[in-house]
C-alpha cells in the first residue's frame, strides 16, 4: 500500500495515518505497522452476503493483505467474550466468537463491523496477533481483555509488550444509550454475570466513568475509552493503546454507520497479519 494524502478525509488520532490500497483510503496505526500488516477500511468495499460483489472484494482484502482467499479468517461474531485460535488447516465455515488469535504468518484474521469497535493486537515479540469485536455487549463483558488473556495464554505474550489499535466505531458524542447499558457494564465487569473479574483487571475498572449524563434518563458511552481502560487493566502500557477517534455515525460518507443507515448499511473491516509468527 502506497500512502494516501489526506485531501477530504477525515483527520484521525496521531498514531494513524489514511495509506492507499487497490480499491481506495484504508487507514493504518504507525505504531503497529512495523509488527503486523493491518488496516481498517472505509465505505469503498461491499463485504455484506455473498453476491458476485462481495466475493471480489473479499478476495481484494486477501490479495492486499498477501493470503489466498481462505486463509483470511474470519468470524461469526455474537456479541460475546468468546476467542477462537487459528491452528493450520481451514474452516468449514468461520467460528461463532468475537476474537480470533494466531501466531502464523500465513493467514490473515478479520472483523467486521458497522458502529461497533474494531479493535487489532500484536505483540512484537512473539508475532502472535488477534482481531476482536467489541460492541457495547461484548465490551460489558470484557472482550478486550479475554483477548489479551488468551494471547498470554497461547503464546506466551507479555500484556505489557502488546500494541493495540481501535479503529473507526461510534464515539462518545453519538452514542447514546439508556441506563440498562450502563447497568450491564456494572453487572459484568463485578462478575456476576461471566466472572470475568478473575486475573483480568476488571476488579480496578470503573465502568461508570465511561459514561456522561445526556438528554432526560439517557446516557452517552465512551467505547473508546471503555476499551482503552481495559487493556490497560489487562496489562498493557497505555502509551501502546492507540485510538483512531473516528465516528462512523459522525463521518458516514466515509464510514458504514448502523445507527445512521440500519439494515441497508455495510461493513467496515479491521484486517490483521503478522509479520514475524511462525
Amino acid at each position: 500500500m502506497t500512502r494516501s494524502t489526506t485531501n477530504g478525509l477525515p483527520a484521525p488520532g496521531a498514531s494513524f495515518e489514511w495509506r492507499q490500497a487497490p480499491w481506495g483510503d484504508v487507514l493504518v496505526c504507525r505504531e503497529l505497522d512495523p509488527v503486523a500488516s493491518h488496516f481498517f477500511t472505509g465505505r469503498q468495499l461491499q463485504l455484506r452476503g455473498d453476491s458476485p460483489d462481495a466475493r471480489r472484494d473479499w478476495g481484494q482484502v486477501a490479495d492486499a493483505m498477501g493470503v489466498p482467499a481462505d486463509r483470511l479468517w474470519r468470524m461469526r461474531q455474537v456479541h460475546g467474550c468468546d476467542v477462537f485460535r487459528v491452528n493450520d488447516g481451514t474452516p468449514a465455515m468461520p467460528p461463532q466468537v468475537d476474537a480470533i488469535v494466531t501466531d502464523r504468518r500465513d493467514v490473515a484474521l478479520a472483523v467486521q463491523v458497522a458502529d461497533c469497535v474494531p479493535l487489532l493486537l500484536a505483540d512484537p515479540r512473539t508475532g502472535a496477533v488477534a482481531a476482536t469485536h467489541a460492541g457495547w455487549r461484548g465490551t460489558a463483558a470484557n472482550v478486550a481483555a479475554a483477548t489479551v488473556m488468551q494471547l498470554t495464554r497461547d503464546y506466551g505474550a507479555r500484556p505489557t509488550d502488546l500494541i493495540a489499535a481501535i479503529g473507526p466505531s461510534i464515539g462518545p458524542a453519538c452514542f447514546q444509550v439508556g441506563p440498562e447499558v450502563r447497568d450491564a457494564f456494572v453487572d459484568g465487569l463485578s462478575g456476576s454475570g461471566n466472572g470475568n473479574s478473575s486475573g483480568n483487571g476488571s476488579a480496578s475498572l470503573q465502568p461508570e466513568r465511561w459514561f456522561a449524563p445526556d438528554t432526560g434518563d439517557r446516557l452517552r458511552l465512551d467505547i473508546w475509552r471503555a476499551n482503552h481502560d481495559q487493556l490497560v487493566a489487562a496489562g498493557l502500557d497505555s502509551t501502546n493503546v492507540h485510538i483512531a477517534g473516528l465516528c462512523t455515525v459522525t463521518h458516514v460518507l466515509h464510514f458504514f454507520s448502523y445507527r445512521r443507515e440500519q439494515q441497508a448499511t455495510g461493513r467496515l473491516l479491521g484486517v490483521i497479519r503478522s509479520r514475524q509468527g511462525k
